[in-house]
């Protein structure tokens, strides 16, 4: 007998799992179940070793773009000219969901019935949490863009009936629980019930044929123990942005900054045409969950305070002079002081009476968020000190990223020898 630390569930579940044998297809070594929080999750119901296939879901019983387009409602949505290929599967997910004794109805059945704990389904009380995070916008942007999307929908006939809500649930699925198959986008049943880690104990694949996902265990699993896959290297801002959760490892902190050029200055316009940007201001994620927005950064501000402009891009991915480098750097630390100051002076003082994991995950994200802005003020101060004092080498390499490190050392390094020189 199974023991697990959380209720093994039956019902829905089981039919499930009795939809996916009746084509053949195993699935006896997981086993759905309950947390007390009432979320489902994949374990595995004997012990498993390193390497063992735990689950095979060929084409047919994988919903993607390729069934949503030769359905009724994909041929009139391909005529209406909506070819996009999540506007496709989510009209079609829709339309089976409605539909009596439909093919996926065991899968169905099985899909969350709302996502209250995404940031896109939040109150406008429970956004307000996020007062003074740029992901707010984010959130905002999504839903227009959604919106868009739903109202092109509801032309057609039979998507009249679709509210937004349905639309957006639909869209949530697909980008919450999707995985790709030769390049296009499947929603694979019992295999989406398997939970995110940093460190997962297994991985899907396609297999040699590419006509089928395979779940494979990477460790030994325990009987009852939880199976775990990476959703990809992903920072903690587009985790809570999509999942509505955040990782505990500081490792996968982002923040989103904006960088912009000064509208006054005279070389705007070849500085906006060297760097092919559409304006002026350019958002920037940066923090470990975002290695290379930093030095991205880093750039926009070596050419928007530069004096003289050169004509390669390339001339501005590493520090050119000091002086260059401490003007660039000056305008980094004004940005994340700047934004650190929007998150103080729009404190919450309403807090909603329902939604307490909400209100805890929003918490979190915005410590996140803080921490990450105060390590680059702290950094850049360091490297700023650092170019205008000349302290000690062995202190900086304590205090600095390692690429960044390499390119002031590299900096210093080379003065001290054209000073040499000169004198």
């Amino acid at each position: 007998m199974l023991v697990t630390k959380d209720q093994v569930i039956y019902g829905a579940d089981h039919e499930l799992s009795n939809w996916l044998s009746s084509a053949g297809i195993d699935t006896t070594k997981l086993v759905i179940n309950t947390s007390s929080d009432g979320e489902r999750r994949l374990v595995a119901a004997y012990p498993l070793m390193a390497g063992e296939k735990l689950l095979t879901l060929p084409q047919s019983h994988l919903m993607g773009g390729g069934v949503a387009r030769q359905s009724d409602i994909g041929e009139k949505l391909l005529q209406a000219g909506i070819k996009e290929g999540h506007a496709l599967l989510s009209a079609y997910l829709l339309q089976e969901n409605n539909r009596e004794n439909s093919f996926w109805a065991p899968y169905l059945e099985m899909l969350p019935a709302h996502f209250n704990h995404i940031p896109l389904f939040y109150s406008t009380d429970m956004l307000c949490q996020l007062q003074g995070s740029p992901v707010i916008e984010m959130i905002l942007m999504r839903r227009f863009t959604l919106e868009q999307d739903y109202h092109r929908l509801r032309e057609l006939p039979e998507m009249k009936d679709v509210t937004l809500v349905q639309y957006m649930w639909a869209r949530t699925v697909i980008n919450s629980r999707c995985f790709t198959l030769n390049g296009e986008v499947v929603l694979g049943p019992l295999l989406d019930m398997a939970n995110h880690m940093s460190r997962p104990n297994s991985l899907w694949q396609q297999n040699k044929e590419k006509n089928a996902l395979v779940l494979v265990s990477q460790d030994n699993i325990a009987a009852g123990e939880e199976i775990t896959v990476s959703y990809g290297r992903k920072s903690n801002r587009r985790l809570f942005a999509s999942y509505g959760f955040v990782h505990d490892d500081s490792r996968f902190n982002s923040a989103r900054i904006t960088v912009s050029l000064d509208v006054a200055d005279s070389l705007i316009a070849e500085k906006i045409a060297l760097m092919e940007i559409e304006n002026y201001a350019l958002d920037i994620d940066i923090g470990p969950g975002e290695p290379e927005g930093f030095l991205k950064a880093l750039m926009f501000l070596r050419i928007s305070t530069s004096k003289c402009l050169q004509s390669e891009l390339s001339c501005y991915q590493k520090p050119r002079t000091r002086l260059d480098e401490i003007l660039a750097l000056q305008a980094f630390l004004q940005t994340c002081q700047q934004m650190l100051a929007l998150y103080d002076s729009n404190e919450v003082t309403q807090v909603p009476q329902r939604g307490g994991q909400n209100i805890a995950d929003c918490k979190k994200f915005l410590a996140q968020e803080k921490q990450t802005l105060k390590h680059y003020v702290s950094f850049v101060s360091t490297a700023l000190t650092f170019l205008t004092h000349g302290k000690r080498i062995d202190y900086i390499q304590q205090e600095l990223e390692t690429r960044y490190q390499r390119d002031l050392l590299a900096l210093f390094e080379e003065e001290q020898i054209d000073n040499v020189s000169g004198y």
